[in-house]
């Protein structure tokens, strides 16, 4: 539109310049507006793109300054954190020196303690000792034998005596209490056999000692003797009822029953040390039947 309008207005140049001449010019005018029109309307669409452009770059600065804001701002939170968690290590590795200072000084009093409980121990260990190495080394068997117990035996032996003969001494005090154990009980004839086989095994030259072989030897002969002898008795108590008569009569039959209880004794070397398990029941018929000759006995059976 711009062209015939420009065309139009240049008509009355046509006088001037010849008719061809003057519409080359014009043709190469117009050729050249349009051409520049159509730059024009290219440049205008290259600012709007680049004007666009421009707005997005802008806008990613802006974003990229946000962010650095950000990074800046997270920078100095971490820079705070590191230097807070720098101090506090400092004071963790000050809290654990201090740690380790106590816990060396801790241990340092705790193996002093020990120390002094160990020469306190050793020291009791040997007041205690003395007079257990006095009682037990140089002395006759037979001696010692009689003044102890079993359980000194065995408190002396938990102290770990280092004396050898000491030591042996005391082993060989419990062999012979544990025979001394057995006499003093119900007869239990595999103990029986267990306790003639360890004593076997002592050698030493001590009465005692040989007294309590024999009677741990002849336990089974002297029980079943005198087993015999309570159910003689028992026998005559059932042939015999006293009760109601005159004394002269209970006493003859008390005397029958003493005499079976002698007869015992005598035949078998009854002696009452030997056997006090034994001696405790002979004496418990000989006090029941004493006031009452009738008197039941056949309970004590179980005893024996």
């Amino acid at each position: 539109m711009k062209v015939f309008i420009l065309i139009a207005m240049l008509g009355s140049f046509s006088s001037v310049f010849g008719q061809s001449d003057c519409f080359d010019w014009i043709s190469k005018q117009a050729l050249t507006i349009d051409s520049l029109t159509k730059v024009t309307k290219r440049d205008s669409t290259t600012i709007s793109q680049i004007n666009s452009r421009n707005t997005k770059l802008v806008d990613s600065v802006n974003l990229l300054k946000n962010e650095k804001s950000e990074l800046e701002s997270f920078g100095k939170q971490k820079l705070q954190l590191e230097n807070s968690l720098r101090s506090k290590s400092d004071s963790i590795d000050l809290l654990k020196k201090q740690i380790l200072e106590r816990d060396n000084l801790l241990l340092t009093e705790i193996n002093k303690g020990n120390q002094k409980a160990n020469e306190e121990y050793t020291k009791g260990k040997n007041d205690i000792l003395l007079p257990i190495i006095h009682l037990y080394k140089n002395r006759p068997f037979d001696e010692i034998l009689l003044y102890t117990t079993l359980e000194a035996s065995n408190r002396a032996l938990l102290l770990n005596v280092n004396d050898p003969a000491i030591r042996q001494t005391l082993s060989n005090l419990l062999i012979c209490q544990s025979g001394f154990d057995l006499l003093n009980g119900k007869f239990d004839p595999a103990q029986a056999q267990i306790v003639k086989s360890q004593l076997d095994q002592i050698n030493l030259q001590s009465t005692r000692l040989i007294r309590l072989k024999k009677n741990i030897t002849d336990f089974s002969v002297v029980n079943n003797a005198f087993l015999e002898t309570v159910n003689k008795i028992i026998e005559v108590d059932r042939i015999e009822v006293v009760k109601g008569m005159i004394d002269e009569v209970k006493k003859k039959k008390l005397s029958k029953i003493l005499l079976e209880l002698s007869r015992f004794t005598f035949n078998y070397e009854f002696n009452f040390s030997d056997y006090p398990y034994l001696s405790n029941i002979l004496l418990d018929i000989i006090i029941r039947k004493h006031p009452d000759p009738d008197a039941d006995i056949s309970d004590l059976l179980k005893k024996i």
